[in-house]
């Protein structure tokens, strides 16, 4: 997954490119000070402020994510009417035989 922007307060340290922190950096949670930094290309340790940075992905991954989360809701609901409704899991049940044999015909 490709980091795009770690957004810090109201502003964004983006982690890439040549505003601050500096070139690509590595994000990691210091324990002893209980903060979030970034180790840039160049060795230098920036610290976020506030302490609750959110991340934002590039726009094609977050539409995976976004039709990833959709798909199993969908196929959570339809399972939960499956639960309900014995006919249509029967239904489910021989449209999926009916899938794999025609997969395998146009094989």
């Amino acid at each position: 997954m490709i980091v795009r922007d770690i957004k810090v307060g109201y502003q964004f340290q983006p982690v890439y490119g040549t505003s601050v922190p500096n070139g690509s950096g590595v994000v990691y949670w210091h324990n002893q000070y209980n903060k979030f930094f970034v180790i840039d290309q160049d060795g230098n340790r920036h610290e976020f402020y506030p302490d609750t940075p959110t991340i934002d992905l590039q726009p094609h991954y977050q539409k995976t994510l976004d039709w990833a989360y959709n798909k199993m809701m969908e196929e959570k609901n339809i399972e939960d009417l499956c639960k309900k409704h014995p006919c249509l899991s029967d239904a489910k049940q021989q449209f999926e035989v009916l899938k794999v044999l025609l997969k395998n015909e146009n094989i």
